[in-house]
């Protein structure tokens, strides 16, 4: 089983315009016949804007499995 990834966004929800940036690698379990051979590549920024939890960025994941169409890995 993966870790579990915990953030402590409370000085986010201050309301000092405050600007937390996440940056990791995050393995992701296997599911449903896909496996990902690599970790995530996790890139997020998260601030708070008008009381409202604002996340933005991106995940790179690598899957492999069988196609459905072709039975083709």
């Amino acid at each position: 089983m993966a870790r579990p990834h915990t953030v402590d966004i409370q000085g986010l929800l201050s309301g000092t315009g405050q600007v937390l940036k996440l940056e990791d690698r995050i393995p992701i379990e296997p599911f449903e016949g896909i496996d990902f051979p690599q970790p995530a590549h996790v890139d997020l920024t998260a601030r708070c804007a008008d009381r409202i939890l604002m996340v933005e960025g991106t995940v790179h994941a690598e899957a492999e499995g069988d196609c459905d169409a072709c039975l083709e890995h």
